[in-house]
């Protein structure tokens, strides 16, 4: 049976085919701005060499452990082994002493985790009270297999430390799977050290209308100091937290006060300006140094799965028989 296709139909098909594939190769109306992170020069913080002692230590008693540090703070960003657990049941044995172990009562929920943090302060830098003085924010047993997983977010005047997070995995049965440290050291010491020169540590000099402006320049979008407009009613906490509109972005200007750690010994305030390009159709967060209005880090929040584009018929499909079946 042979099907005869008119020569409209044909021509239809033919555009619906090439004429759309050929529009959904086209290039992005705007080039992608990379990411940028102006701390410890562009390199990685070298473990110091007490740390690597303390990793030598921990392989003794831990077959199989493996360590990769923080390129900005220098801690342990992870901890594991590809050979099993960090610990024995109830958090005691292989890489937890009797001791360390016995400095914390049997019903304390995250008694592991502080007890391997007691056993390895060299490797950490701190021992287990940074925990005591930090915020739990997650706190989650996985329902299928017991799992559980708590979060701790360093916080220094109830500001927030950028990405200051401390992360422990453990089994049902009290086992150390993994853990994780971006905390600082001596967060009290790294803030005075990076305000130096100014009254309050805590205290920005910039404004949060100037910081917005400094983001929407990082991302090539100029915008006027007197076009950034507040909304609802004002900064709310220690971090300062409010909302602002500004032309020619569409969306709410979120903008509130962190400490962005510069490297294992000082950390600067600043603020993060969460905000949306209008042109470029992605959400960015910025990182304005509070003091100087230096952009410090910027960071692209949407992920684009693909850069083609497409063309978009608001009105009849250019697909054959259409209007209709």
């Amino acid at each position: 049976m042979k099907i005869h296709l008119s020569g409209s139909l044909v021509l239809t098909t033919w555009l619906c085919l090439f004429g759309l594939s050929s529009a959904a190769a086209l290039p992005p109306e705007r080039a992608g701005l990379p990411d940028i992170d102006r701390r410890a020069g562009g390199t990685a913080v070298a473990a110091a060499g007490g740390q690597q002692a303390a990793v030598a230590a921990l392989r003794t008693q831990v077959a199989g452990a493996g360590i990769d540090f923080n390129e900005v703070v220098g801690g342990p960003k992870w901890v594991r082994s590809r050979d099993g657990y960090l610990s024995g049941p109830g958090g005691e044995g292989q890489g937890i002493s009797a001791a360390a172990a016995a400095g914390f009562a049997a019903d304390d929920p995250h008694r592991t985790a502080k007890a391997f943090v007691q056993e390895h302060q060299a490797l950490f830098g701190y021992g287990p009270e940074v925990l005591a003085s930090a915020r739990i924010y997650r706190d989650y047993v996985t329902p299928h297999n017991g799992m559980k997983t708590t979060l701790w977010q360093q916080e220094l005047d109830g500001i927030e430390v950028y990405e200051a997070v401390f992360a422990a995995h453990t089994t049902k049965a009290g086992e150390l799977i993994g853990i994780s440290s971006q905390f600082l050291a001596d967060p009290a010491a790294a803030a005075n050290a990076g305000a130096t020169g100014y009254a309050s540590r805590s205290q920005p000099v910039i404004t949060a209308q100037q910081a917005v402006v400094a983001a929407a320049g990082s991302l090539e979008e100029p915008v006027d100091l007197a076009g950034v407009q507040a909304m609802g009613n004002g900064a709310t906490g220690a971090e300062q937290r409010q909302q602002f509109t500004a032309k020619p972005f569409n969306q709410a200007i979120e903008v509130r006060l962190v400490w962005l750690p510069m490297n294992p010994k000082q950390m600067r305030l600043s603020w993060e300006v969460t905000l949306t390009s209008h042109a470029r159709g992605e959400t960015f967060r910025v990182l304005v140094d509070a003091q100087t209005g230096e952009v410090q880090v910027r960071r692209c929040l949407t992920v684009d799965l693909s850069d083609a584009t497409y063309r978009v018929y608001t009105s009849d499909s250019p697909s054959p028989f259409s209007p209709g079946w």
